[in-house]
């Protein structure tokens, strides 16, 4: 969809211009900015509908599968969009948000939870913990962005207790994309 957009506003250009029109970085920016989709984030309950799509086979994520949620998310795929040849906790962040920015399916009254940008700056402090930048966070990456969590250190000790107990719940395992933004979620409501 983005490179149809692209190749007809570059034919445009090169039309308004003329034929050896070269466009440069700035000029390519601004198009980009203009075709690219007013994606209006995710709720709660899309975010686990990615949860549930990695957690059903967390080695291989489904295309038709991860057709079937875009679709429920009324954004149009096209056939092999999901072909991927990537670990699958890369391609978990990417559907992400690639859903991000193309979710433009609810009602204005619906609470978006996380928009575009919040996802994509949690893709960039989940891999600041990803080090081996598999798109997952093992146990010990994870016990470390646990530990490096402020709030922890700035709440009352209710609060602290409970944020505890929840980021327990991810102790000891794996966590991927869709469960960090969860977790993320839950820390900035507490």
């Amino acid at each position: 969809m983005m490179n149809n957009a692209l190749n007809a506003k570059v034919l445009k250009l090169k039309a308004q211009k003329d034929v050896d029109y070269v466009m440069n970085a700035v000029e390519f920016l601004l198009v980009v900015l203009e075709i690219k989709p007013k994606g209006l984030g995710l709720t709660l309950a899309e975010i686990e509908k990615f949860m549930s799509l990695y957690e059903a086979n967390p080695g291989d994520i489904d295309p038709v599968e991860c057709e079937k949620v875009f679709n429920e998310l009324g954004i149009t795929t096209t056939e092999g969009e999901f072909d991927y040849d990537q670990p699958t906790g890369k391609l978990l962040m990417d559907l992400v948000i690639a859903a991000a920015e193309r979710n433009t399916s609810f009602e204005k009254k619906d609470l978006r939870v996380l928009c575009t940008i919040e996802v994509a700056l949690a893709i960039k402090q989940f891999n600041n913990f990803d080090g081996d930048k598999d798109g997952l966070m093992s146990s010990d990456e994870y016990k470390k962005f646990v530990a490096e969590t402020e709030m922890l250190t700035l709440e009352p000790p209710q609060k602290i207790k409970t944020a505890t107990i929840f980021l327990n719940k991810y102790n000891g395992r794996t966590v991927n994309f869709a469960e960090f933004l969860e977790i993320i979620l839950f820390i900035s409501k507490r």
